[in-house]
């Protein structure tokens, strides 16, 4: 059944590809019309994705700092 799959996917955060595993289950759940369960995991994603910007731009904003100390160090 499509839906027990689905909800196996969304257990499993390990599954890669992350991004084709999340399509399938958001086209999985609109498409047997569960609306509310669509609604919920297009909220964990949005919560998601926006936690792992958060984590790439920071460590894009460390990596600048430590490039401009190692410039003015000489290094």
């Amino acid at each position: 059944d499509a839906i027990e799959v689905v909800r196996f996917i969304r257990q499993r955060p390990d599954i890669y590809p992350r991004w084709h595993a999340d399509i399938v289950v958001v086209w999985v759940l609109q498409q047997a019309g569960l609306q509310q369960e669509d609604d919920d995991y297009a909220a964990e994603l949005f919560v998601w994705t926006g936690i792992a910007a958060l984590v790439g731009a920071s460590a894009y904003v460390i990596w600048r700092i430590v490039s401009a100390f190692r410039t003015w160090l000489g290094g």
